[in-house]
């Protein structure tokens, strides 16, 4: 029954995104208005298709369905019941239905927020565009990263999540405070794609996504600073951060989202960066979605992959080691034999030429310092030229009139 279910909730998904799809596209290209006011009630069908298959998922969860193949093997019956709520973004697929969720919330949010705007250009571009994503990740729902697949042989029950995913309370707030912020982003690119569309790329799409792109930084911030204190607690990393591949991969759109947030206050005022600005959105939802797929796929070796520690310790050493070899072959950096011991050299703090540290640095500062000497005196001399010169001209010229005056 809960397969059932929850497969009727992704193809109701998939029916409603492309319905709007087509509906847009269509009321877009023959100035339709009334074709464009039906997007709102594409995106509650959205909406409700994503509720039916995480009500289904989490009832899974609840009942210890095994039958389900992601229940079975992320799922158990010793499992607590916060952690068992949790389970359903503690892997792949789960994660995907809850992105495809909150994705949903977010387009009914807009369509509900623009409601009386509908059927203007700029906000159906918006709306298509958010609804091409919600088909993606949909249609992912339906085939590679189906969390509804079932089993042949149902096993009594499952290893249930991973031992790092069960320490923590916030385990529970943790993922779907970051996913808040990497999907709230997916509303002002679909503003950056619609204003690109319309040729509208003055100020008015900035106005309009200003709210939601606060909305989403400060969720994403939130998520990462409970990343930080869950680490610090649990995993036993001696600080808060600790420069891990996933760890890396939500701070970059952190980056590139606060970069928007400051730099679109330059266009607002003058007029200037529209260009940049809509680059630094276009990144920053490129990035959220590699950032999803960094955590939750394991194509990385991290913390985040749930496969033991000891790759912190040891990756410095091969990368080491790499270095110092400087061949082509399995496992080593192609590089040039010389190149490879110099930088094996720094590394290890060796004196490079014959020449300690302390006296490259010296006579880099002596270098510096004879070069930038030469510079101001070739300012200085520059400045007085023209100076002189001009007066030289003023005199001749003033000498040319007088005897002009007097032979007159």
């Amino acid at each position: 029954m809960n397969a059932a279910l929850g497969t009727g909730g992704v193809v109701l998904g998939v029916v409603g995104s492309i319905g709007a799809i087509i509906t847009l596209a269509m009321g877009l290209r023959a100035d339709r208005p009334e074709l464009l006011r039906m997007s709102r009630t594409y995106a509650f069908m959205v909406l409700g298709g994503a509720l039916v298959a995480f009500a289904a998922m989490e009832r899974a969860l609840i009942t210890r369905d095994f039958s389900l193949r992601y229940v079975a093997e992320n799922g158990s019956r010793a499992t607590p019941a916060l952690y068992n709520v949790a389970t359903l973004w503690a892997a792949l697929e789960g994660s995907i239905l809850l992105w495809a969720l909150v994705l949903s919330g977010y387009t009914v949010a807009v369509a509900l927020k623009f409601r009386r705007r509908l059927s203007d250009h700029l906000v159906g571009w918006a709306m298509l565009t958010m609804f091409v994503v919600t088909l993606f990740f949909f249609g992912l729902m339906l085939g590679p990263a189906n969390p509804f697949h079932t089993l042949a042989n149902v096993p009594a029950d499952g290893p249930g999540p991973n031992p790092l995913l069960q320490n923590h309370p916030l385990m529970a707030f943790h993922p779907p405070m970051l996913y808040l912020g990497y999907v709230g982003f997916t509303v002002p690119f679909a503003f950056a794609i619609a204003a690109l569309v319309t040729g509208r790329l003055g100020e008015g799409w900035l106005v309009e996504t200003r709210r939601w792109t606060l909305f989403a930084w400060a969720f994403l911030t939130v998520g990462i600073i409970l990343g930080a204190w869950w680490s610090h607690e649990v995993l036993g990393w001696g600080g808060y951060w600790a420069w891990d591949p996933v760890e890396n991969a939500s701070f970059l759109p952190w980056l590139t989202g606060t970069a928007f947030i400051h730099s679109v206050m330059v266009q607002e005022r003058r007029g200037m960066l529209r260009v940049w600005n809509l680059s630094l959105l276009c990144a920053t939802f490129a990035l959220t979605i590699l950032g999803t797929f960094l955590t939750r796929s394991g194509v990385l070796d991290s913390v985040h992959a749930f496969s033991g520690l000891g790759h912190r310790t040891a990756a410095p050493r091969v990368l080491r080691s790499w270095i110092r070899r400087g061949h082509r072959g399995p496992g080593g950096l192609a590089r040039r034999p010389g190149c490879a011991r110099r930088r094996a050299d720094r590394l290890a703090g060796l004196p490079r030429g014959g020449l300690p540290a302390e006296q490259r640095r010296l006579r880099r500062l002596r270098c510096s310092w004879c070069c930038w000497g030469r510079y101001l005196a070739h300012r200085r001399g520059a400045r007085r030229r023209p100076r002189h010169g001009g007066r030289a001209l003023l005199r001749a010229d003033d000498h040319a009139d007088r005897a002009s005056s007097r032979s007159s």
